[in-house]
């Protein structure tokens, strides 16, 4: 059964999510004052591993990426970008448990 979970968005910029039968980003956005998008999931698929990617306003977008939604957070505005296949890059990684 599809459902809509909150998940929150780390600010490391490269960041690692758990998700069961993803189904894609309903909605980015702020939320008591942090970082959150919701998604289509369906608890009763398989775990699947899913790593995101936060890039501000005027950043490089890197290969491999599709975007999945932008929100404001003033006086910024970001752009959650979800990793379709993996670059071969170091980069700060944080896992949201």
């Amino acid at each position: 059964m599809l459902m809509v979970y909150k998940y929150p968005i780390s600010r490391a910029g490269r960041f690692r999510l758990v998700i069961p039968g993803f189904q894609g980003v309903a909605l980015v956005g702020m939320q008591e004052g942090l970082p959150h998008f919701w998604a289509f999931a369906d608890p009763e698929e398989e775990d699947e591993e899913h790593w995101f990617i936060l890039v501000g306003t005027g950043q490089p977008v890197h290969e491999g990426v599709v975007w999945q939604g932008s929100f404001l957070a003033p006086p910024f505005v970001w752009h959650l970008f979800e990793e379709v296949y993996q670059v071969d890059r170091v980069d700060v990684v944080e896992e949201v448990v």
